[in-house]
């Protein structure tokens, strides 16, 4: 059969007006393929530069065995002011009972604060904040660990929470978490808290609302003047901040202090450019480890990034909270005992039942 042929019956200056149209709609139709292709490359060839930048890791094997297992050593560094006070308990009258996992539609990664001492090839978790991405609920909530919990470490004799990354790594660390706190950890990224006075560097600065008491010490310890309410800390100022353990709250206020860095960090980073944000890329990066894949890492950061930009919420916990625990001087060890069933119920209800 002949193929039809059609006559465009119009006048000839309508018949150059659709041909001009056609030309038109197929420069815009290549112009916006193009600008597409573009992009991608730039997405593809930005992801390259990410993962370049990042450091990675597999779960590390556990401790070479120069720390023995089931032994009666403990670490007595680190104990907290006052501990000459603490009532001394037997560490066999401290018992700990089996945990059921909590569940949940949720992203749970595990920020590990290094604290490398010399000659140590695995350094504590000196500081551990849980970061969890919970999207239903438009949230990112941060949970932070005090390192002087006393808790039961799988293989190991019960020790400080804090010692668990030292004697086997993220793997331990994981399970410890789990077998005490009914946790499951998605995830782990190591920093250094130094590092992320490059981020505030970057970013120009954060701002803090500070008790007296903060102020008064951060007076002592830097040549720019605090007071109590909104202050503006560069760098150098944000760092002395977050150390500050012997005085204003010891070691409950140091974690504490943790997080609203990290929360004010995140609120500068919602409003910061892409030149800056490249810079951040750039110069941090290189300085965190983490054992996520690069299909995880863009997945959970672009979750973030939404709940961010959607006017998400950020909210903070510390465990144990004050009702949730005693003081207690084992073997030497100024410990925090924790009522596990408590910390998990507050788990349970920050994390896993609050709606929003």
């Amino acid at each position: 059969m002949a193929e039809e042929e059609f006559v465009d019956l119009r006048p000839e200056g309508e018949q150059d007006k659709k041909k001009k149209k056609k030309s038109g709609c197929l420069i815009f139709l290549i112009v916006m393929l193009s600008l597409l292709l573009v992009a991608l490359i730039l997405v593809a060839v930005g992801m390259n530069y990410i993962f370049g930048r990042l450091g990675h890791f597999e779960n590390p094997e556990p401790s070479d065995g120069t720390i023995p297992k089931m032994s009666d050593e403990f670490d007595v560094e680190g104990n907290q002011e006052g501990a000459e006070n603490f009532e001394t308990v037997d560490a066999s009258d401290v018992v700990f009972e089996t945990v059921d996992v909590l569940e949940g539609d949720m992203i749970n990664i595990m920020l590990i604060g290094q604290d490398r001492r010399p000659g140590e090839e695995r350094a504590r978790s000196d500081s551990m904040i849980l970061v969890t991405i919970n999207q239903e609920k438009n949230t990112i909530q941060l949970t932070s660990f005090m390192r002087d919990l006393y808790v039961q470490i799988p293989g190991y004799m019960d020790n400080r929470l804090n010692v668990a990354y030292r004697y086997g790594g993220t793997s331990l660390m994981n399970d410890t978490f789990k077998v005490n706190f009914g946790l499951e950890i998605d995830g782990n990224v190591m920093v250094d808290f130094d590092e992320f006075t490059d981020i505030i560097e970057i970013l120009g600065g954060v701002t803090l609302e500070i008790s007296s008491a903060e102020a008064k010490y951060m007076n002592s310890r830097s040549d720019n003047s605090f007071k109590a309410g909104v202050n503006y800390m560069n760098a150098e100022d944000a760092l002395t901040f977050t150390r500050m353990r012997y005085a204003a709250g010891g070691d409950y206020g140091r974690t504490d202090r943790q997080r609203r860095v990290l929360m004010a960090i995140a609120e500068s980073f919602r409003d910061a450019d892409l030149v800056t944000i490249f810079n951040v890329i750039d110069q941090v990066l290189p300085h965190i480890v983490t054992n996520l894949t690069d299909a995880q890492i863009i997945e959970y950061a672009t979750k973030g990034l939404t709940i961010l930009g959607n006017g998400g919420t950020m909210d903070t916990l510390r465990i144990p909270q004050d009702d949730a625990h005693y003081n207690a001087n084992i073997r030497g060890m100024a410990v925090l005992v924790p009522n596990l069933e408590a910390c998990r119920e507050d788990l349970r209800e920050f994390i896993y039942d609050n709606e929003g």
